[in-house]
């Protein structure tokens, strides 16, 4: 069971879940979406600005599958 509200993880904005994935045979995985921070990604060839999107794994830890070397993330 996903936390209630999660802090965004770069303006620390309580946010509540949006959705569930499933990354390969693991367990689903809660995703927030942050509307007010946007992060540049590349989609299909092109940048583009989208609301900061993540997940958060069963110890807690925020990540984005998308970008897994995200130094948002990653603290690098």
């Amino acid at each position: 069971m996903p936390a209630k509200t999660v802090p965004c993880p770069k303006c620390g904005r309580q946010l509540t879940a949006s959705g569930v994935v499933s990354i390969e045979d693991g367990p689903e995985l809660p995703v927030y979406q942050c509307d007010e921070c946007l992060v540049t990604r590349n989609a299909f060839g092109t940048l583009m600005e989208v609301a900061l999107t993540f997940c958060v794994d069963e110890n807690g830890r925020a990540f984005d599958p998308a970008a897994p070397d995200d130094p948002l993330f990653t603290g690098n």
